[in-house]
């Protein structure tokens, strides 16, 4: 680094991001400064979360704590949220809407057309504590991804999961059990954090 020059993150610094308009924003949040983040004011960011690179976020979301969404992921929320959990991973290139075109045929589709000839669904999306959403995974709106659920990469969750269950395939089928471990290691985490 030169000296005088102030080392260059592709995070927004403290002061940036407190100038942005979120909702709410926990301690030591990095959010991209080559991510989108459309309708700030309905965006909460738990503490240490994490947005990378070429990320989409638009409307109402909620992302919980020690939560990683990575690049060249999107999400998009309408008049109802996607709740992000404690603890959870969103892999490279994932997809999350909380909602969606009616593509029935019955309806017009895209932003192109007046409102009175589509039928766009919302419908809350909740991703539960410990979720890991593999790479290029698309979720569908109105589902619930339970506590320590797996989505193996490339999967389309198009319903709702078990508790510490793993996914995968189009449409995801349940093919196992995750450990629970993970619950033992966050509460560490969290004791430690508490203490300092």
């Amino acid at each position: 680094m030169t000296q005088g020059k102030r080392e260059e993150t592709s995070f927004y610094n403290q002061d940036e991001l407190d100038s942005m308009g979120f909702k709410y924003l926990g301690r030591n949040v990095q959010l991209s400064r080559k991510a989108s983040y459309y309708g700030r004011g309905e965006m909460s960011f738990g503490d240490f979360s994490r947005v990378d690179d070429f990320t989409v976020i638009s409307g109402k979301v909620e992302v919980g704590r020690y939560v990683h969404i990575s690049n060249n992921s999107t999400l998009i929320a309408g008049s109802e949220a996607i709740e992000i959990g404690d603890f959870s991973t969103v892999s490279f290139g994932c997809r999350l809407f909380s909602k969606s075109d009616d593509f029935s045929g019955e309806f017009l589709i895209n932003p192109t057309v007046p409102s009175e000839f589509n039928n766009v669904i919302h419908a809350k999306l909740i991703i539960g504590r410990y979720v890991f959403i593999g790479c290029n995974s698309i979720i569908l709106p109105g589902l619930t991804l339970a506590d320590g659920t797996g989505v193996g990469a490339g999967t389309l969750v198009n319903r709702s999961t078990e508790y510490f269950g793993k996914y995968l395939g189009v449409p995801s089928r349940r093919i196992g059990s995750k450990s629970e471990k993970i619950i033992q290691l966050a509460e560490e985490l969290l004791k430690r954090n508490s203490q300092q």
